[in-house]
């Protein structure tokens, strides 16, 4: 939906209105839910995958030690929506992947610190967590990326955008964001 400002000559003030233009209205709350429900299936695989990698090469780890520290994924998505990646319309592959591999490896960071200085007789193996952390910065932008070839041309999925251009360069940025739905920018 668009939104169309249009001053009414007996008011002279705005008067606000929606118009269709043939689209569902976005659902930015609904993206981003649907991108953190990702991140955090992402992440848990790479941690049960880090495990599981980490045994096959002869470790002997209590899985249920780390099954307590499943809750934990959920500290990723505060730190993405921290660093504006939730829902992420119209930022470019390469400015998510930098901040969900800041975010992400912060994250770790923290995680390996506050296990070395609170250990409280836990042992935690430091390949799972390296494991983990590199399959976290290679399936993250995965995941993110299928979510998006899925849900990218759903018409609720993204922001409508006003080109402020005329003639050919004007068709020809609508005709670019048309043909990068995963952008989420959408030209009306």
């Amino acid at each position: 939906m668009a939104e169309v400002v249009s001053v009414t000559p007996s008011r002279a003030r705005p008067v606000r209105e929606f118009t269709s233009l043939g689209r569902s209205r976005p659902l930015p709350w609904l993206a981003t839910a649907l991108i953190a429900i990702t991140d955090v299936t992402t992440l848990l695989c790479a941690g049960v995958l880090g495990f599981v990698l980490r045994q096959a090469l002869g470790g002997s780890m209590n899985p249920l030690v780390y099954s307590e520290l499943a809750l934990l994924v959920f500290c990723f998505p505060v730190i993405y929506a921290l660093m504006g990646t939730y829902p992420g319309f119209g930022m470019g592959p390469v400015e998510e992947f930098r901040k969900l591999s800041l975010g992400t490896s912060l994250v770790f960071l923290v995680l390996a610190a506050s296990s070395f200085f609170f250990k409280d007789g836990m042992e935690l193996s430091r390949g799972v967590y390296v494991l983990a952390w590199g399959l976290s910065l290679l399936l993250m932008p995965l995941g993110r990326a299928a979510v998006r070839e899925v849900l990218a041309r759903r018409p609720w999925w993204g922001e409508p955008v006003v080109i402020l251009g005329a003639g050919n360069t004007g068709r020809m940025v609508a005709d670019a964001l048309v043909r990068s739905p995963g952008l989420g920018l959408k030209p009306v």
